[in-house]
C-alpha cells in the first residue's frame, strides 16, 4: 500500500488523483500515515500547475481539500471538517455539481461525526446535496448521503429529520 506512482508519464494531474484515490484507499483501511504520504505527494504534483497537463486541471486545490478531509474523516481526525469546509467553499456548484454533491455529503458525515455532533448542520448540507443529487444523478454522492442518514438515527422522528426524509424522498424518488 506504501507503493506511489514512479512519476513516469506526461500529467502531474493524473499522478496527483491516482495518489488522492490511493490515499482514500488506505484511509478506508485505517492506515493513515500511508493516507497522509500519497496527500503530501499529491499536493506537491498540483502545487506547480502545468498549462500543457494532458489531464488539463482535473485535481484543484479544492477537490484535493475534499480527498485529504474524507481520509481524515476516515482515519478520526478533528481537522477533518474544516478541509471539507475549504473544499466545499472552493467547489463551485456551476463547474462542477457532482464534485460539490459528494463533498457536501462528506461534510455533513464530518458534522454528525464530531466529538459534539451537530445534526442541524448535518441536515443543512444534506438538503443541497439532496438537490445536487436529483440534477445529476451522481451514484457516489448518493451512497454517502445514505450513509450519513444512517448517522442521523439517533435523531430519528424529530420535525429536522423528517422533514430531510420528506425532501429527500420528492427530490430524489419523487
Amino acid at each position: 500500500m506504501t507503493e506511489f506512482p514512479n512519476g513516469t508519464g506526461s500529467s502531474d494531474t493524473a499522478r496527483a488523483r491516482a495518489l488522492s484515490v490511493q490515499a482514500e484507499i488506505a484511509a478506508r483501511r485505517g492506515l493513515a500515515r500511508p493516507a497522509g504520504a500519497a496527500l503530501d505527494l499529491a499536493q506537491s504534483y498540483i502545487a506547480q500547475p502545468r498549462v500543457d497537463d494532458p489531464a488539463g486541471n482535473g485535481l484543484d486545490p479544492a477537490r484535493l481539500a475534499g480527498f485529504v478531509g474524507l481520509c481524515r474523516l476516515l482515519t478520526g481526525h478533528s481537522d477533518a471538517v474544516f478541509h471539507l469546509e475549504q473544499a466545499s467553499a472552493g467547489v463551485q456548484v456551476a463547474f462542477n455539481p457532482v464534485q460539490r454533491a459528494i463533498i457536501l455529503a462528506d461534510l455533513a458525515q464530518g458534522y454528525v461525526r464530531q466529538k459534539s455532533p451537530e445534526p442541524e448542520a448535518s441536515v443543512r448540507q444534506l438538503h443541497e446535496c439532496a438537490d445536487l443529487v436529483a440534477r445529476t444523478r451522481g451514484r457516489v454522492a448518493m451512497q454517502r448521503i445514505r450513509q450519513v442518514r444512517r448517522y442521523l438515527r439517533p435523531w430519528d422522528g424529530t420535525p429536522l429529520l423528517s422533514e430531510l426524509d420528506d425532501h429527500m424522498y420528492t427530490a430524489l424518488l419523487g
